[in-house]
């Protein structure tokens, strides 16, 4: 009685295509239309390999004179014929295709994910993920652009460069995500990690704005600054365990862990750079003063006239001053 063998047919991306059951031998494997296996590859040929039962029962995958021929890796050489076993995957041509029994084990079920996180989630629909950009382009950009200028024309100069600035920046940050998770299971989603990550971003943002203020009221408290940091590192971790869990890899707690050792290496390397500018920057004079983190709009102003007239009323002091440390400087000499 022959054996039943499943026959496993993947892309060229290691993606399986179909399965197809075998219960009878010889089986053709090819392009043509003849074959028991249709393999809808140019650099098959029509009947390109045949899978036979030896005399000692072993099932052997036989080239049939193909251009290409049959190899056990991608890369590796031509061979006549491979003895096959379940589990054993060769190339036929450029489609590389498995060979398995009913025994041939397989990963178990995976659950579906919730949450934003979800196929179905907010983050993985069009227009939620473009709301999500938006909303986290314009927090970055209206902050920084009312807290940087004073005048309308500027602020709305500063927001749209920097609404360019960080697009272009967690553009870049989203399309490495992207590819990873193209490489890890073989599917490029850019527009969900690109508004994982501008929420996060402005979230991250509107934190450490807090952070100012709360520094700026109260700055007897010397641990802030700290608290600030470890709580910076956990969004960033969170970040990272979002983006995985978007790839939807790996699962349970070694995601976690993955998403701590990621962030702790980046948040070493930036450690690292800011320590190495710091030591370059010899030149630099640092004044460890608090500022008020308001906008200058927000601050109280003078006109040109009442400062030159208030820079006016100094001078004639100091001149006055001067005058009279230089006449008791003459009596003293007087005296003398």
């Amino acid at each position: 009685m022959d054996p039943v063998i499943f026959v496993e047919v993947f892309d060229h991306r290691g993606r399986m295509q179909r399965r197809e059951v075998v219960t009878a031998f010889p089986v053709r494997l090819g392009r043509s239309y003849r074959n028991d296996v249709i393999l809808d590859d140019p650099r098959v040929d029509p009947e390109h390999a045949e899978l036979r039962v030896a005399p000692d029962g072993t099932l052997v995958l036989a080239d049939l004179g193909s251009v290409n021929g049959i190899r056990r890796t991608r890369r590796g050489r031509r061979r006549p014929r491979i003895r096959v076993k379940t589990g054993t995957r060769v190339w036929i041509g450029g489609t590389p295709v498995r060979f398995c029994t009913a025994d041939q084990p397989v990963a178990p079920a995976v659950a579906h994910a919730t949450g934003m996180f979800a196929d179905s989630g907010i983050l993985q629909r069009g227009p939620g993920a473009i709301l999500a950009v938006v909303a986290g382009l314009t927090v970055l950009a209206m902050g920084e652009g009312i807290g940087d200028t004073g005048t309308e024309a500027n602020a709305a100069a500063t927001a749209f460069g920097v609404t360019i600035g960080f697009g272009f920046l967690l553009l870049l940050w989203a399309v490495v995500w992207g590819l990873t998770q193209r490489g890890v299971v073989k599917r490029f989603r850019l527009l969900p990690h690109l508004a994982w990550v501008s929420l996060v971003a402005a979230a991250l943002w509107l934190v450490s704005r807090l952070f100012e203020y709360v520094s700026f009221a109260l700055p007897h408290w010397g641990w802030l600054e700290g608290a600030e940091g470890l709580v910076m590192f956990v969004g960033f971790a969170g970040l990272i365990l979002g983006h995985l869990a978007l790839m939807d890899r790996p699962r349970g707690p070694p995601r976690l862990v993955m998403a701590l050792g990621i962030a702790m290496a980046l948040e070493g390397m930036s450690l690292a750079l800011g320590d190495f500018e710091e030591a370059s920057e010899n030149r630099t004079l640092t004044i460890n003063a608090p500022v008020k983190p308001v906008p200058p709009a927000l601050v109280a102003g003078t006109s040109i006239e009442a400062w030159s007239a208030r820079m006016e009323r100094v001078r004639v002091r100091v001149d006055a001053l001067a005058e009279r440390a230089s006449t008791r400087r003459r009596k003293r000499d007087a005296t003398e």
